[in-house]
């Protein structure tokens, strides 16, 4: 009762924030082959402890003439038979089975939720089930071995315990090797299931994480040859060719990524980004409003669109953008002062001047081009002694970084400044 509740919670759950299949889309076919499969694979596991894995990948094809489904459905036919037959001597074993069988059932595959056959996660309770059947076995061996020696049967059943003890712990152990980092932990997993389009996308983004472009590149493109409709594989990729440079391939996979997924919300904020930096302003708004439609609670994507309204010279939309994002992210000052500035434009220098302060509190006034903002917007205002001590700030600290070109920016701006201009 307890698992059919927490069933229907999870499936609520998952279909409101993620993927979920029905039965209906997978077939009857399909349903039984998976629930065979699994129905051998975990005990088989749980006694034979090789080759765990956090990905186990569905066998491809699903159907018979794949030698682990096949043997699924053997071992699944083979157990049925010795269960019932159990039962002329002891209800123990179907008992535990079906302990085992209906706490795991939610997870075996019938409803679509994950892009893996089987977890080892998912068998951790439901092997109380068959942890019955070995402790029942054990009790009878114990009641049988008391008519001879009792101390014989007990150290049988030591034996068998410790037994089965280590080798569980030392299967354990030989996997756990493989948890010492994550790009150690991808490679091995991709060792057992070599297409594994999910675990070459993840192994990508680690590498790409730590700027290894070529060998993310790499495994993109190994998990597009598995699956080619694989949207987020062709947006990662995307992104590392754009690092390197390869603007036009960047944007093919971008749009292949929102040809197999259009509401893609990621792959539209990217594509945008990409088309801001080469000044295709009109693509890049209407990227950023399919991904603000698709995603209304992402900030970084009003600010984009911000941005790239600002860089249109149209700042009453920049402003409204900014506002959105900063809604969001309350204490975000590059948003701050971007809404600053934007207001400035249109001559709102005092609310302009409230959000430039605010940018610089954010930032302690350590922040070099928030400084510059704020020194225009006091010199706008009228206020040039603010102004000349905010730009003589931003210069001390520019003087540090060594940087010519804003070092003589801002020392233009201070003279300017200091002759009560702007």
């Amino acid at each position: 009762m307890l698992g059919g509740i927490s069933a229907i919670v999870t499936y609520i759950s998952q279909s409101r924030t993620a993927l979920t299949v029905s039965p209906a889309a997978f077939g009857a076919k399909r349903i039984l082959l998976i629930l065979c499969h699994n129905i051998v694979f975990y005990p088989f596991k749980m006694i034979w402890p090789v080759n765990l894995s956090s990905h186990y990948a569905f066998p491809e094809p699903m159907s018979l003439s794949h030698p682990m489904v096949l043997a699924g459905v053997i071992g699944s036919c083979l157990l049925i038979a010795v269960l019932l037959l159990s039962t002329r001597w002891t209800r123990a074993a179907l008992t535990g089975w079906l302990i085992f069988f209906v706490a795991i059932f939610p997870t075996m595959g019938a409803i679509g939720f994950t892009n893996v056959i089987a977890a080892d996660k998912f068998a951790y309770l439901p092997a109380v089930g068959l942890l019955i059947i070995l402790a029942s076995f054990l009790s009878w061996f114990l009641e049988t071995r008391k008519r001879r020696t009792s101390a014989a049967g007990f150290v049988v059943v030591i034996i068998i315990v410790l037994t089965l003890a280590a080798a569980e712990s030392i299967g354990t152990q030989q996997y756990l090797v493989h948890w010492r980092d994550t790009i150690g932990l991808y490679r091995y997993m991709l060792s057992l299931a070599p297409n594994a389009a999910e675990v070459n996308n993840n192994l990508g983004l680690t590498l790409q994480a730590q700027n290894r472009l070529d060998e993310a590149i790499a495994c993109y493109q190994r998990a597009l040859q598995s699956r080619p409709d694989y949207a987020e594989s062709h947006n990662n990729l995307a992104a590392a060719l754009f690092r390197k440079g390869d603007i036009d391939q960047a944007v093919k996979h971008y749009q292949q990524a929102l040809r197999f997924k259009p509401n893609y919300a990621e792959a539209h904020n990217n594509i945008g980004s990409l088309f801001l930096q080469q000044d295709k302003l009109t693509e890049a708004v209407s990227h950023f409003q399919q991904a603000s439609m698709l995603k209304p609670d992402n900030p970084d994507i009003y600010y984009n669109l911000g941005f790239t309204y600002a860089r249109q010279g149209n700042f009453d939309q920049a402003a409204e953008h900014f506002r959105k994002a900063l809604k969001l992210r309350p204490d975000d000052a590059e948003v701050c002062c971007k809404l600053g500035m934007s207001l400035l434009k249109q001559d709102k220098v005092k609310e302009a001047l409230v959000f430039a302060l605010r940018a610089a509190e954010l930032t302690k006034y350590k922040d070099i081009a928030i400084l510059e903002t704020l020194a225009a917007v006091y010199a706008t205002a009228g206020q040039f002694d603010n102004a000349v001590k905010t730009a003589q700030t931003a210069l001390e600290l520019a003087s540090v970084g060594k940087n010519k070109e804003t070092i003589a920016k801002i020392a233009h701006q201070l003279e300017l400044y200091k002759q009560k201009k702007r």
